[in-house]
């Protein structure tokens, strides 16, 4: 039996959704994280509510959601770029290297700028029902005790990502005299 259509490749090798694609859902993400939190800041400030401890928390998780967004419109071009090399869409550049390295920068801070939004949400929304709680003197033990334990685990998830792949020094580290890629169908190319 013949298989009709194309053949089938190796899915690593396609890109998935168009750059312009990506970058019009980025700016969306922004765009409507925005909408969601002027107006609830707005809400908090017309009821006086802008000095409670979970604020603080909130304005933080924004600005690094908004810093996430931007490091990932600047990965984004950088990503595209190496993908067109690398399915032979467009010739090699003199740039490959450099744009790989910062590919592996950039892929860590929008993990830690995303990983702190999500964080300073989860404390937000802990130090939000803290006032609830006053009310329940027993339960506000194991309120204090979940706080700690949020607080350690963050401090350990992060050391734990920024360690994973060697630590701070190797992610400074670009192999001396590297001047030879090897794409997914092994032929060498000469970078100077």
């Amino acid at each position: 039996m013949t298989q009709s259509g194309p053949q089938k490749g190796d899915p690593t090798l396609e890109i998935w959704i168009g750059e312009r694609s990506l970058y019009i859902f980025i700016v969306f993400l922004t765009v409507f994280g925005s909408v969601i939190l002027i107006p609830t800041a707005y809400i908090r400030w017309r009821h006086e509510r802008l000095r409670e401890p979970e604020v603080s928390f909130i304005v933080l998780a924004y600005i690094f959601f908004l810093a996430n967004e931007l490091v990932l419109l600047g990965l984004q071009t950088r990503v595209y770029r190496l993908s067109y090399v690398a399915l032979r869409m467009k010739p090699p550049y003199r740039e490959i290297l450099n744009d790989r390295h910062d590919v592996i920068i950039l892929a860590y801070a929008s993990t830690y700028l995303f990983y702190s939004a999500l964080w300073c949400i989860k404390i937000s929304l802990l130090l939000f029902f803290r006032p609830f709680l006053r009310a329940l003197p027993d339960q506000l033990r194991w309120w204090n005790v979940t706080i700690t334990y949020l607080f350690i685990t963050f401090v350990l998830g992060f050391l734990a990502t920024l360690l994973s792949c060697g630590g701070p020094r190797q992610l400074n580290h670009v192999a001396p005299g590297q001047s030879r890629l090897t794409f997914p169908k092994a032929f060498p190319l000469d970078i100077y």
